[in-house]
């Protein structure tokens, strides 16, 4: 809950543990969000949990909100190597060369990962290439073919299949799906009835 609400809250029942810290707590199978601001929240982390991680991050991103996906990690070896992924990511790399970089074996490097971001290299290599084409897919006019070789891929095929597995939908449909959704936002009360459309009013059908 708020700190305001805090103190008078454990002076009515002091032996309830208060969080005033977390925007979302949890404890066993009760989820609370720290009201309204947070619910969004709250709602795409159930669905990463229940649904897909990845079709979480997709509406999170269409939504304008910041979804539950890795920072630069605490250890400095694993963070070293997401910078080094990161600028360099439009290119063709190997685990090697990385591992080469850093000094360290392959073997060392993909433990560290899986141990403090639970993924390897090669996948947060993916993703960060995969947040790439959503941004542009956003806010550009670029054709998805000019996209999938500006993020490292020579083959549109494989790029379609890795942003579906990724996304939960094919790169034209998440443009879409964004475009629309800013549409709407800008005049939400445009339908017959004048209510207001939600999500998956406007979520293209695959």
């Amino acid at each position: 809950m708020t700190r305001g609400a805090a103190a008078e809250f454990r002076r009515r029942y002091p032996h309830v543990r208060v969080n005033t810290t977390e925007p979302i707590a949890e404890v066993d199978r009760i989820v609370m969000a720290r009201g309204m601001a947070h619910e969004m929240s709250l709602l795409t982390r159930q669905i990463g949990r229940l649904l897909s991680p990845n079709m979480a991050g997709t509406l999170a991103d269409a939504m304008g909100m910041e979804s539950d996906r890795p920072g630069l990690s605490d250890d400095p070896l694993v963070a070293a190597a997401q910078l080094w992924l990161s600028e360099r990511a439009s290119r063709g790399l190997h685990i090697g060369a990385l591992a080469a970089h850093l000094a360290v074996s392959p073997q060392t490097l993909i433990r560290r990962f899986r141990a403090t971001l639970g993924m390897t290299p090669s996948n947060y290599l993916r993703l960060v290439r995969m947040r790439s084409a959503q941004s542009q897919l956003r806010d550009t006019n670029r054709p998805v073919s000019q996209i999938a070789t500006l993020i490292g891929y020579n083959d549109l095929k494989s790029f379609q299949q890795a942003f579906r597995q990724h996304a939960g939908m094919s790169a034209s449909h998440y443009r879409a799906f964004v475009r629309n959704r800013t549409d709407m936002a800008s005049s939400p009360y445009d339908s017959a009835d004048g209510s207001r459309p939600t999500a998956l009013d406007i979520m293209p059908i695959d």
